[in-house]
Order: structure tokens, then sequence, then C-alpha cells
């Protein structure tokens, strides 16, 4: 287990592993200049994780600047306001 994955289980419920989806479409990607572009289909396996309510999807490259549970507060707030 890397260090990483350890803080992440340290601060989360549950931490999932997902497998990467390449497009494979280097032809297309290297004419958009973008050829990292090509596993960006790898996001969508979190519409398969159905067991949980709520998901949050951390990038390679996200920086994460306030607390998550400062966000959730805030969204369940807005969610008390509209009932």
């Amino acid at each position: 287990m890397t260090v990483y994955r350890a803080q992440l289980l340290y601060a989360y419920d549950a931490v999932v592993h997902v497998d990467v989806l390449d497009s494979h479409d280097t032809a297309n990607l290297e004419l958009l200049g973008r050829p990292d572009l090509g596993m960006t289909f790898t996001k969508l396996q979190c519409w398969r994780l159905t067991q949980y309510n709520k998901c949050v999807f951390l990038d390679a490259d996200t920086l994460v600047c306030v607390y998550l549970f400062v966000i959730t507060i805030v969204h369940m707030a807005h969610i008390e306001c509209q009932e």
C-alpha cells in the first residue's frame, strides 16, 4: 500500500481503485495536441459506484484547497433551504 493511499484511507471511509479506461484514439488526440486526454474515460467508472449516496472523484491533478467536510456541510445546508 502506498503512503498516499494510506493517508486517503485514514481520511475517508472508503477508497476505491478503478482501472484505467483508454480511448486508444492517439491520432485524433495528437491533432488536438492533448494525448493525455485518452484516459479521461476513466472518470466514467464513478457512475458504477451505485452503492454510495455521494461520491468524490479526485483527479490526478486535483489540488484540494478546502476541507471536503466543509463542502458537504454547505451542500447539506443548500438541500435544507430548498425543502
